[in-house]
């Protein structure tokens, strides 16, 4: 019995051993190639998407539980008035998490960032994967057609950490970022905003066009063959790293770190009703 324990285990070492070999190969052949064969070009149309994405996921998890708040407070479920900025949702979030006893030490740092700095960037990379699964336990929203593609990834995390160490590593004064954007919404604007209808509108005219691009891209690149089998993730990151390491990436990942850019539909909080309106 022992020796048959002593082989399992053997077995067990030598697969995971073998994993991380290949993973290590793929990462570096994979690291070489778009470090060398992916144009700046194409770097700056996935970022752009990715970018996109992850901004629309951000204020779509927003309005989501700014609805939640709204329909639980006109049937009496809920005494405080909806809120109607960020900076309040996030620590709404907190707040709600703490009170399933959730005492991690990723999620207090990331409680300790918001104390100092609650509209960072960084901030709100810690805070992502704890606003998703808050934001799924409390929001109806999810449960419908459109929800799950406001639902926030890894890849959202992985570009929130890149729009951070952007901001950081920047040179001249910060611009505001898009959080700033939502931040700045006042209670009549965010109060008359068709948030379900607009919810609706932006998953069609911008989520499913950014997935799309995104998914074009990646289909797009020649994946080496020791990655076959690899997770998409491998991917993901090594983009990021890219883009964040490359000198020709440097303009156009300092234009994605204080740019923003949302669809405005029906009674929109930028007050255009023109179906397809932009305003940077």
């Amino acid at each position: 019995m022992k020796s048959l324990l002593t082989v399992v285990v053997l077995l067990v070492f030598a697969t995971s051993c073998l994993a991380n070999d290949r993973q290590t190969a793929c990462a570096n052949s994979l690291d070489d190639y778009l470090a060398t064969d992916i144009s700046a070009k194409d770097l700056s149309h996935y970022l752009l998407f990715q970018c996109e994405l992850t901004q629309y996921r951000i204020f779509g998890s927003f309005l989501a539980m700014r609805a939640e708040q709204t329909n639980a407070y006109k049937k009496g479920m809920r005494s405080a008035l909806p809120v109607t900025r960020f900076s309040a949702m996030l620590q709404d979030h907190i707040n709600y998490l703490e009170q399933t006893g959730l005492q991690t030490p990723d999620f207090l740092a990331a409680k300790a960032s918001f104390d100092s700095a609650p509209l960072s960037l960084s901030t709100l990379a810690k805070l992502v994967p704890f606003i998703k699964s808050s934001t799924q336990l409390q929001s109806d929203i999810y449960s419908s057609g459109f929800g799950a593609n406001y639902l926030l990834d890894s890849n959202d995390v992985l570009m929130l950490d890149l729009l951070a160490t952007v901001d950081e590593q920047r040179e001249n004064k910060r611009p505001a970022n898009f959080i700033n954007k939502i931040e700045s919404l006042d209670a009549t604007q965010i109060s008359d905003f068709d948030v379900e209808e607009n919810l609706d509108i932006l998953n069609y005219e911008k989520i499913q066009e950014s997935k799309k691009e995104i998914a074009e891209f990646l289909k797009s690149l020649e994946i080496p063959a020791v990655c076959a089998g690899e997770k998409v993730d491998i991917v993901n990151k090594l983009l990021t790293d890219t883009i964040l390491a490359r000198d020709d990436m440097k303009e156009k990942r300092e234009e994605r770190g204080s740019y923003f850019i949302y669809y405005t539909g029906y009674n929109s909080p930028w007050g255009s009703s023109e179906m397809g309106t932009f305003i940077p």
